[in-house]
């Protein structure tokens, strides 16, 4: 029994002499921190020490094992004692490897305060020496090992240290306690830090087209505009009741007609939302092709845009209908018509050609500049009508719903119209007759009875489009 106690305790020690020989240089795995045992460790065991660096004694026998292993271990009495005269002095040359070695072993030192009940202290992970004196790089991040549990039997912490005896001769000691110290190295775990490659991004915002929320953007380029109108656009017959009123307040909303045609600036929101309860379409007017003084957004005309004065209309002047400032001004009032709910627009002056303009218009740009307007309008679901122009009504009649005429009777130019008509669109027809509101029956029966208007939606008013009205039925 007593012999494999000792083989027993001759293992331990045997696995701290490897223990000194990794941590003095001759082998060291990376990440594995051990130290040679000293005084102030072996301070628990109630043993003599020996310059043979026996952690015990006994009677000779006929068992050699301890024999066998010193030259198992290849290394002679004399490096044996220069090991442990290291790891002696290597104390005062590495304090922090003592105290990493101690925490270990779970035994105190002098100048360890804290109580660790695992063996290990708050120190141990930012302990930066080796006992062979290389420095262990730091990491990031680290995961401890937790050190396996101390066995022990009676130990005496307050057990004086052993003494040195450096006679050959080996002396007999009684074994009271046994002292078992497997120390665990703490081994760290580095990771490698991420590398992150940070790239620059660039948003590049891409603008909404053709919404009724947003600002319409005009270009100097011309596309031709589908002749086709979008499903959801009023379109009225041929035959369609309807009033128009420009001036004064439009106080009769209950005037027994299906349409009514007022004016964009002038006229209230309220206005139009109750004429549209009481079932009727409006029709927004506004002057497309002159510069109207009075209007709000007159500040937005560029003096480029005006070119004649129209003759008995004062503050008023023809517009390049070309211009892309113009073209934006109108773009705008079309949003406006949409934002007050109404069912299609009136866009009047579009003819400057045929009047004396100082800007060279002519047929084709009045036709291009309607096809530019109905698209706008088209694009916000609203309806479009042509407004007087016959010249171009075989060009324009695809992209507008009705039209608007003023004194095509007394001029004798209804003929041009009559495609309208041929196609179920209304003609939207006004006379002026003099002595209004004052008619005979006979200047109205030459009026409303006229040929060339048949079919027309015709109304007589006065020449400054206020509530009066006396219809053609």
């Amino acid at each position: 029994m007593l012999s494999i106690l000792k083989l027993f305790i001759f293992s331990c020690v045997l696995f701290l002499q490897l223990s000194s020989s990794a941590v003095t240089g001759r082998y060291q795995p990376q990440g594995l921190q051990i130290r040679t045992p000293t005084a102030l460790d072996t301070a628990a065991l109630p043993l003599t020490l020996t310059d043979r660096g026996w952690p015990f004694t006994s009677q000779p026998d006929d068992d050699d094992d301890s024999d066998e292993q010193q030259d198992d271990d290849g290394s002679s009495d004399e490096q044996q004692d220069a090991n442990r005269n290291q790891g002696d002095d290597g104390d005062q040359n590495d304090q922090d490897n003592t105290d990493d070695a101690d925490d270990t072993c779970g035994t105190p030192d002098e100048g360890d305060t804290g109580d660790d009940s695992d063996g290990l202290t708050a120190g141990d992970n930012d302990d930066s020496g080796s006992a062979s004196g290389s420095t262990r790089p730091s990491s990031p991040k680290s995961h401890s090992i937790a050190p396996k549990p101390t066995i022990s039997s009676s130990v005496n912490p307050t057990a004086p240290a052993p003494t040195k005896n450096h006679t050959s001769a080996l002396q007999p000691t009684t074994l009271t306690s046994i002292a078992v110290i497997l120390p665990t190295p703490t081994t760290s775990i580095s990771a490698q830090p991420k590398v992150t490659t940070l790239s620059t991004v660039i948003v590049v915002p891409v603008p909404k087209t053709s919404s009724p929320a947003i600002q319409p953007s005009v270009s100097t380029s011309r596309a031709t505009p589908s002749s086709t109108t979008s499903g959801d656009v009023w379109k009225p017959t041929a035959g369609t009741t309807w009033q128009i009123q420009l001036s004064g307040t439009v106080s009769d909303l209950t005037y027994p007609v299906d349409v009514f045609d007022v004016d964009l600036f002038d006229t209230p929101l309220d206005t139009i939302n109750k004429l549209k309860a009481d079932g009727k379409k409006v029709m927004c007017y506004f002057s497309a092709g002159s510069y109207e003084d009075w209007r709000p957004d007159q500040a937005s005309f560029l003096p480029s845009d005006k070119g004649s004065p129209l003759e008995g209309w004062p503050g008023e002047f023809w517009l390049n209908t070309s211009s892309t400032n113009v073209r934006s001004i109108m773009a705008t009032r079309i949003q406006m018509a949409r934002d007050k709910a109404c069912d299609g627009v009136d866009p009047d002056n579009v003819d400057g050609y045929d009047n004396t303009n100082g800007l060279s218009l002519s047929p084709a740009t009045a036709a291009d500049f309607v096809k530019y307007l109905s698209q706008e309008a088209h694009s916000r679901s609203l309806s479009m009508g042509l407004k007087n122009a016959g010249d171009i009504v075989n060009e324009v009649l695809p992209f507008v719903e009705w039209q608007v005429n003023e004194q095509c009777v007394q001029y004798e130019d209804c003929g041009p119209l009559a495609p309208f008509i041929a196609q179920n669109k209304p003609v939207f027809h006004i006379e002026y007759p003099d002595g209004a509101p004052n008619l005979t029956p006979d200047v109205k029966t030459t009026l409303c009875n006229a040929p060339s208007a048949k079919g027309f939606s015709t109304l007589l008013k006065k020449m400054n489009l206020d509530d009066w009205v006396d219809p053609c039925t």
